[in-house]
Formats: C-alpha cells, structure tokens, sequence
C-alpha cells in the first residue's frame, strides 16, 4: 500500500503507538527514516576561499532518491523536535498517524489533508505531490544569507548536526562551519578580508558567545567566565558584529513561516 512513500516518525506521547504505526508502515511496503531526512539529500559543498570549512552548500536529491514519491512526517502532535523542525524546512507535510490506521482501514491511500498537524501544511498541496514537487516548491526562510554555525566538536557536534542539514535545508547561500568560538572569530575575520562577509552567526543559545566575539575589552576563556583583555590582547582585531540567532529563533521563524527580526 505504502510502496515508493517515505517517512519519518517522531511523536511526543505514549512510545506504543509510535511502535504500532511504525510496524504498520513496514508491514504495508513504506520505508523509514529513522534518523530524520537526511538520508534523502545531499549537499553540493564548493569550498571558497576564507576557508575550507566555509563553504557555498545547497541541497541536492541524492541520486540514489530521484524516483522516491510520497515524502512525509508521521506524528501524534505538533513539536519541537528535530524531525519536525526539518519537515517544516523541506515543505513536507507533518500528517497524523491516524491517516496510516485509516488508510489501512480502507485499504487505500486516503487524502492527507484532513489529516494534518499544526504548523506542518505543505507548501506544495499536491495529494500526489513527489519528494521532488515538494523540495522545489519549499519556502526558502535563509534565501540570500551567509550562516557561520558553531557546531562543538564530539557528542556536541553530533547532537548539532540535524540543525546544521535545518539550515541548508532553509536555502541559505554559504554554511560555514567552527568548531568553538576561537575559530568563528578567526574565519569571521578572514570571510572579512576576502570579502566573502556572514550574516548570520548560529549558535546554540550560549548568551557570552556574542560578547566573546565581537567584544574588544573580554577574552573568552575555557570553563570561566569572561574577564577583561589586557596589553596585546586589547588590541586584538575583533570582526564586525552581524545578527547572532539560535535554535530558539529558527523553531520560531519555522512555526511563523517567515524569519523573525529582533
């Protein structure tokens, strides 16, 4: 029944019945996502010249998904996690789990539409709408941008990962990627010099962040709170301060459908 449709599932509440639809897609011929929608994409990377990690990187279909159909989001509700934040990005629609047990009931593929979450409408409305339809009709909220991420580095880098493959999917221009803050600043600077200026600077809601980069008279240092720079390090060359955003923004732009100005 579900052949050639794709998707993920994430829901809030009882683990049963996330286990009850997730059993009914296998067994009726979908395919699961269990990691999120990544699998389905893959990032045209072009390194530019501030720096190998900053790199002009949009989105692509995987080869390997160009035929795939149906693509959507199985929840109980509408949240704040990850899977539902990246449907939104990529226009596909956050469905019910209900729509499986009453497809299943009718032994055929119903409309969907009755059957959507808050916040999670398609932008392409099509009920036989493919994964390609949709990923080119998807609204593009970071059309335009440049986006330095700090991603961490070990567990935190990996926790971050399904904001980094957000932000591509959201059609920022340029993704840069720093491990902490030292390196943010460094390829701040450099993007600076070569011209090649950020917008955005994505972090994960650490307030000192700001005011470790962008401010003269502080010097961040590890595990401490910041003190004021003294000799050299006064005179140290800070860049230009841009917009600085985090997840809680991102969520929030997603759920209004346009970006929020502060």
């Amino acid at each position: 029944m579900f052949d050639n449709m794709v998707f993920a599932v994430s829901y809030v509440g009882e683990e049963k019945e996330k286990d009850d639809v997730t059993r009914l897609i296998k067994q009726h011929g979908g395919r699961l996502l269990d990691d999120g929608f990544e699998k389905l994409f893959t990032p045209i990377k072009t390194p530019t010249k501030a720096h190998p990690e900053d790199e002009r990187s949009e989105l692509e279909i995987a080869p390997s998904e160009a035929n795939v159909g149906f693509v959507a989001l199985i929840a109980d509700e509408h949240s704040r996690k990850a899977k539902y934040m990246q449907a939104l990005a990529l226009g596909l629609p956050c469905i019910s789990g209900r729509w499986i047990h009453d497809c299943i009931a009718k032994s055929s593929i119903i409309d969907w539409m009755p059957y959507l979450l808050s916040s999670g409408q398609s932008s392409f409305l099509g009920g036989d709408a493919t994964l390609s339809d949709t990923f080119a009709d998807r609204p593009k909220l970071l059309e335009g941008k440049s986006v330095l991420i700090i991603t961490g580095r070990g567990q935190v880098e990996e926790k971050r990962k399904p904001y980094t493959f957000l932000t591509r999917a959201l059609g920022a221009d340029r993704v840069g990627q720093a491990y902490d803050v030292a390196g943010a600043k460094k390829m701040l600077l450099e993007g600076e010099k070569k011209g090649e200026e950020f917008d955005w600077l994505y972090v994960d809601g650490k307030k000192d962040v700001e005011g470790a980069i962008f401010d003269s008279t502080s010097v961040p240092l590890a595990g401490k709170k910041r003190k004021r720079a003294s000799g050299a390090n006064a005179d140290a060359p800070v860049p230009k301060r841009i917009r600085v955003v985090n997840d809680e923004i991102i969520i929030q732009s997603l759920i209004l459908g346009q970006l929020i100005e502060e």
